[in-house]
């Protein structure tokens, strides 16, 4: 039962708990691999604003299978990362793709603040 008078970033904080364990274990996976990945290589700051990039993209697609609507912050703030990283490499498309992410799929799900999550979960559809 959710407060009526809860905290936006209380709730929001929220939407990282409840979420089914392969999630977690997917992302704490992610996480293993990617500072792998990171810490083998020279650590820039393109590096690591990728690195980050990369996290909370996946947690951001995680957040979307666990139905919860924190996943617009975590996509907005990966597409920021990788339009960073993009601009460094000088990929402009990539940039662009960012951008029409950002405002056909996060911003709809922050601008919804607390409505996107209310019922979602009870209207997926599931496979027969």
């Amino acid at each position: 039962m959710e407060r009526k008078h809860e905290n936006y970033f209380v709730w929001l904080f929220n939407q990282l708990k409840g979420w089914p364990v392969q999630n977690y274990c997917l992302w704490f996976f992610a996480f293993g691999f990617q500072l792998a990945l990171l810490i083998q290589g020279k650590v820039t700051s393109v590096t690591l604003i990728t690195f980050i990039g990369t996290l909370l993209g996946t947690l951001c697609v995680l957040a979307i299978n666990a139905t919860k609507a924190i996943n617009g912050w975590l996509g907005l703030i990966s597409a920021a990362c990788f339009i960073y990283a993009g601009w460094s490499a000088k990929n402009y498309l990539s940039i662009f793709e960012q951008i029409a992410y950002i405002a056909t799929l996060d911003l709809p799900v922050i601008l919804a603040v607390k409505s996107w999550n209310a019922d979602t979960k009870n209207h997926l559809r599931k496979f027969g």
